[in-house]
């Protein structure tokens, strides 16, 4: 009886932003930015532009054929650009990291809505027409165990069902603040939909208003529910995927082995990948891309990544909905004596892997003494692929530089290599039953007599990772990197085997005017005023 209840009652009326056991759904496994490189020199001068990070907008990955707006939007974030950077214009990020496309500057659009439901019944009702109805996002869970799943009503089915759903928040929608009503949000008109710019937090917008709480929560303490009046912001964003984009992958369908040979694992594949990732989100949001579920993530403060299937249109309009809601089960223990905000506060990324670009992700350690280790993640390939890639072979080409970043804002003076290794990434046998969908990767060596980091002599090289095929480089990847080495010797703290005292501030990621959304030059700010203390 038990079991039955759990799995019948409690568990499918619970909702998803109010569900501990459910902190994603469809997100990809978290990793550092890749930057998808072509060239290991397109690499080494992105790892001196911490814009390309998250920041950096690439206009001219439009289309050809741009209309009059979209010339006008450029102009405008060149001159935005040209402000924000105190003059310096920076080197053409686009063409550095051609296969990602930030698209903050794109003409995103807002409306607020009153409750999360109401919020999905938006995105509901959004649509032509003629449209088939659209899938609303239900918990359930397939067995009693409490191993979740995620269930689609359509809007047909699903009618007023929602707000009939019970739950134990349904005593708690006054909480400290009062929010204004939103009027009519179920209307199909575009008129309702307001510009609204990414990144951003749209209490200093117009909507909704800013909290402040130090002891207490901004609603009764009842966890994991949050009020049912939970103001939910909805983006909606109309894109094409850009025109250099779509006729690459078309060309790469259509080419042949030149020689007549067989055809490589790699054009088999076809066209590329496409995801998009949110850099940060607060506090729970869903995705839908043309009227279709993504994904589901939590946490305000982490990247949240997306593949976009099959139904992305290549050279046709998409549509893009990210459904955010203020509150969820993640604000009991993001709760901090700061501003409460929310909305999408960091910058939104397309990015395009193609075929061939199997890194996956990266980690870099190095200490005062010069050992440097790297472990590579990558897509794993199998004998059964193709033999050619057995025979060629996968390699990973590392290298490290004694570059120097110019200027905050970027800017590379190239300098000497010192250190350089290789390894070969064999496939693996396709004969195993349990086929891991990547495989490691193993780099280690020690550099001599480095240059080691602290916060008086910030010393950075730049290190390089370049995946050839055969002889062919498919990707290369770039970051910073300092050696140093931390250790607590006979009740010290030693930095690099010299004793340091540390003065901490507590710093939340806060802008007077733009809440959550931190600039480098107020980051600069801050450090200048914590440097006079």
């Amino acid at each position: 009886l038990f079991q039955w209840y759990w799995k019948n009652i409690y568990v499918t009326l619970k909702k998803t932003w109010m569900a501990p056991r459910i902190t994603h759904y469809q997100r990809l496994d978290m990793h550092v930015p890749l930057r998808l490189y072509a060239t290991e020199s397109s690499a080494r001068e992105g790892a001196c532009i911490p814009s390309l990070i998250a920041t950096a907008s690439q206009p001219c990955l439009q289309d050809d054929d741009d209309d009059n707006d979209n010339i006008k939007l450029k102009e405008q974030t060149a001159m935005e650009t040209e402000k924000e950077d105190d003059g310096i214009i920076l080197a053409e990020e686009a063409d550095l990291a051609p296969n990602v496309w930030n698209i903050n500057k794109m003409p995103w659009k807002f409306r607020l809505a009153n409750t999360v439901e109401d919020g999905l019944r938006m995105v509901q009702n959004d649509h032509k027409p003629d449209d088939e109805p659209h899938t609303l996002l239900r918990y359930s869970s397939s067995s009693a165990t409490g191993s979740t799943s995620f269930c689609n009503k359509t809007s047909k089915e699903e009618g007023q069902n929602t707000n009939d759903v019970n739950d134990q928040s349904s005593h708690s929608d006054d909480y400290v603040h009062k929010i204004k009503k939103q009027p009519d949000n179920n209307t199909n008109n575009d008129s309702c939909w307001k510009p609204m710019d990414i990144p951003s937090n749209w209490m200093l917008r117009g909507y909704d208003r800013p909290i402040y709480t130090n002891m207490k929560y901004p609603f009764p303490c009842n966890p994991p529910f949050v009020p049912t009046n939970n103001p939910t912001g909805v983006y909606k964003l109309e894109f094409c995927l850009p025109s250099r984009w779509v006729k690459e992958d078309d060309l790469a369908n259509e080419e042949k082995d030149d020689d007549g040979g067989e055809t490589s694992h790699y054009e088999k594949i076809g066209k590329a990948e496409y995801t998009i990732l949110f850099h940060g989100v607060e506090s729970a949001f869903f995705l839908y891309l043309n009227y279709q579920l993504i994904g589901f993530s939590k946490d305000s403060r982490l990247p949240a990544e997306f593949t976009l299937p099959g139904f992305l249109l290549p050279a046709e309009d998409n549509v893009l909905h990210v459904v955010v809601c203020r509150f969820s089960d993640g604000s009991y223990l993001e709760d901090q004596d700061h501003w409460w905000m929310a909305g999408i506060h960091r910058s939104v990324e397309i990015l395009r892997r193609r075929p061939g670009m199997d890194i996956l992700d990266y980690s870099v350690q190095a200490d005062a003494e010069g050992h440097l280790e790297i472990n590579i993640d990558l897509k794993a390939l199998y004998d059964s692929d193709n033999v050619n890639v057995a025979f060629n072979g996968r390699k990973i080409v590392a290298k490290l530089y004694l570059d120097k970043q110019m200027h905050p804002k970027g800017g590379c003076l190239k300098g000497t290599e010192v250190w350089s290794d290789e390894a070969t990434v064999p496939a693996l046998d396709g004969s195993e039953s349990n086929c891991c969908p990547k495989q490691t990767c193993k780099i280690s060596g020690i550099v001599p007599n480095p240059m080691c980091w602290s916060a008086e002599t910030p010393n950075l090289y730049t290190l390089t990772l370049t995946l050839y095929v055969g002889s062919k480089p498919f990707q290369a990847e770039s970051c910073r990197v300092g050696f140093r080495s931390i250790e607590i010797t006979s009740g010290m703290l030693m930095l690099n085997g010299k004793k340091i005292t540390i003065c901490g501030v507590n710093r939340h990621e806060h802008d007077p005017d733009e809440g959550k959304v931190v600039s480098i030059k107020r980051m600069r700010q801050d450090l200048k005023l914590l440097k006079c203390v």
